[in-house]
C-alpha cells in the first residue's frame, strides 16, 4: 500500500512527543516506525482501494510527468490560463468548488497529517485538467465557528469575526507542482471577493 511518507514523519513525531528526553532509542525509533506505518496503511485500506493508492500516491515513483516527486512542476497563468509547467512539460490545471464527500473526507482525514476532517464550509481543489480526482485540496470554515481566541483576534485587528472564513485544512499529493497552496490561497481569496467576507485567515 503506498502513502505519504511525510505522514509517517509526522505522526512518528507526534508519538516521539511522549517520551522523556533522553529515554529514546533506536530501538525504539524502529518500533515506532513500523507501527505508525501499519497504521496509516489501516488508515488508508478503509478509504481508497489499491489501484486508487496507486494512482494518488504515483508522485512517489518519479516517472509520471504530471506528479513528480523528483522533478516538481510549478504553477503559473498563460492567457488567464492556469498550468503547471516544467522541463518541458505542461498541463493546464483547473480551481473548482467541490462538493464530492468522498474525496473530500479522502484528502481532509485520512491523507491530511491530522486525520480529523474539518470541511464545514466550502471546499476547493486543484485538478489536472480532465482528471477524476484532484491532486491538492483546502478547506474553509465560517469564522462562526472558530475558536473564541481566534474571533477575539479579529475583533482585535477590526474585523467584524462573524465575516471572516477560516483557511482549516490544506493537502496536496506528493510530488504536486511547487506553489499550489499560495495560488489556491489567491483562487480562494478571488472567490470570496464581492461578498460580505471581510477576512480570510487560518
Amino acid at each position: 500500500i503506498p502513502f505519504d511518507p511525510q505522514d509517517l514523519e509526522h505522526q512518528t513525531l507526534f508519538y516521539l512527543s511522549t517520551f522523556k528526553a533522553g529515554s529514546i532509542t533506536r530501538k525504539i525509533l524502529e518500533n515506532i516506525v513500523a507501527q505508525q506505518a501499519v497504521n496509516i496503511k489501516n488508515r488508508l485500506k478503509k478509504s481508497a482501494t489499491k489501484e486508487e493508492l496507486d494512482y494518488l500516491f504515483r508522485g512517489l515513483k518519479k516517472f509520471y510527468p504530471d506528479l513528480n516527486s523528483d522533478y516538481r512542476l510549478k504553477l503559473k497563468w498563460e492567457n488567464g490560463t492556469l498550468c503547471a509547467v516544467g522541463d518541458g512539460r505542461h498541463f493546464e490545471v483547473e480551481f473548482k468548488k467541490i462538493t464530492d464527500q468522498k474525496n473530500i473526507s479522502l484528502f481532509t482525514d485520512t491523507l491530511h497529517y491530522i486525520h480529523q476532517q474539518r470541511a464545514n464550509g466550502d471546499t476547493f481543489a486543484f485538478f489536472f485538467k480532465g482528471d477524476r480526482y484532484p491532486w491538492a485540496i483546502e478547506t474553509t470554515e465560517s469564522s462562526v465557528f472558530s475558536r473564541p481566541y481566534k474571533r477575539a483576534a479579529l475583533l482585535a485587528h477590526g474585523f467584524n469575526p462573524d465575516k471572516g472564513i477560516e483557511l482549516t485544512r490544506f493537502y496536496s499529493l506528493p510530488g504536486s507542482p511547487m506553489n499550489a497552496m499560495s495560488a489556491m490561497d489567491g483562487l480562494v481569496k478571488n472567490y470570496y471577493s464581492g461578498t460580505d467576507v471581510e477576512v480570510l485567515f487560518t
